[in-house]
């Protein structure tokens, strides 16, 4: 899923052009429309940026610290939306438009500290010009930039904010601390398993995991080693889509014929299948509430009693986050909504009387 448009507005104070009303043979094409020296001096402000760029396999939408605030890129921006006031911060564009720090690509995936409150964006595609930027979303400032490998598809951070984990098409591992400097790598032992998806315990700070087309991968970072702990494979027909954890420690990984699976202790200890979705696509997880993501809209799991919720939204979920009794969800006609006890509401999108909401 991916859309964008920008608009650009002149100051209130600003000098309003009008079309010359006289006929066209009374007109040439040079007095049809003047700038005058004045207006071309005057500064422009960015009015809105409207678009998420989102995919099945990468992460670009989440909630900031802030729940208020939900943080998505679009092009080579990374964008901080404040639900309330409409408003939005654009990471790394300068107040005057003069200059953007940060990436010289399209930033393809992000990955959203435990705490909230710092995002890495990659723009890894371009085999020149990898980069990955790491950002505060307390401040905006850009707290590094480095470059890395080549088609980074996941980020995670520890949960001790301390290093990230980036993982590649191929599933290799490479860790960085805050500052860019590479401390641990971990080269697949079978390319051919393609990975989507790494995500850090929410328990421990040096745990983690990663997906495979057939089953999870465990790893320990440790006193400068990264470790597999395990690699544990489903079988069946089927394929991993994603995984996240609780905050007990326990691990759900999904796959794309609409199961869930239960690892505790990287042992794998139930299965569930997921009512009313045929394909999952996305997983998040908010206290005791599992959210599933797919072919036709969002399931809430309670983690205790693993009874489930079906909402239908009419469309294919792309991307989703949850926080604070929340889940915000990207749609594949381009819609963000978001989810809560009072129903759905339009964040980003279409009305149903196909009035853009920017």
């Amino acid at each position: 899923m991916g859309c964008g448009c920008s608009g650009l507005k002149t100051r209130p104070e600003e000098v309003t052009l009008a079309r010359d009303k006289r006929s066209e043979s009374d007109v040439s094409s040079s007095k049809k429309l003047t700038l005058t020296k004045g207006l071309l001096e005057k500064k422009m402000e960015l009015e809105y940026y409207f678009g998420c760029q989102e995919s099945i396999h990468g992460a670009n939408l989440y909630y900031s610290y802030d729940p208020d605030k939900i943080v998505y890129s679009a092009g080579k921006l990374c964008i901080v939306h404040d639900k309330i006031t409409n408003k939005r911060q654009y990471l790394g564009l300068d107040a005057d438009f003069s200059s953007l720090k940060g990436h010289s690509n399209n930033i393809e995936v992000m990955g959203l500290s435990q705490d909230r409150r710092m995002i890495a964006t990659s723009s890894t595609s371009s085999p020149t010009n990898p980069e990955i930027c790491i950002w505060s979303l307390e401040t905006g400032d850009l707290v590094a930039q480095f470059a890395a490998q080549a088609n980074i598809v996941s980020i995670a951070f520890n949960k001790t904010t301390e290093f990230i984990v980036l993982c590649d098409k191929k599933n290799n591992l490479y860790v960085y601390d805050l500052m860019g400097k590479q401390q641990g790598y971990q080269k697949s032992d079978d390319p051919s398993f393609s990975s989507t998806c790494v995500t850090s315990s929410l328990k421990d700070s040096d745990s983690f995991a990663t997906i495979y087309i057939d089953g999870v991968i465990f790893w320990i970072f440790n006193n400068g080693e990264l470790k597999r702990v395990k690699k544990k494979a489903i079988h069946g027909p089927d394929s991993m889509v994603s995984v996240t954890y609780s905050e007990d420690g326990n691990c759900y990984s999904t796959s794309c014929r609409g199961m869930v699976h239960i690892w505790k202790d990287r042992e794998l200890i139930k299965t569930i299948a997921i009512d009313h979705i045929n394909t999952i696509h996305k997983i998040s997880c908010d206290k005791d509430t599992l959210y599933i993501g797919g072919s036709r809209g969002v399931s809430l799991c309670n983690l205790g009693n693993l009874q489930q919720k079906f909402i239908a939204l009419g469309n294919e979920v792309i991307d989703m986050d949850s926080f604070e009794g929340k889940a915000i969800v990207g749609l594949k006609n381009f819609s963000v909504l978001e989810l809560s006890e009072e129903g759905q509401k339009v964040i980003m999108g279409q009305r149903e009387n196909n009035e853009a909401v920017i």
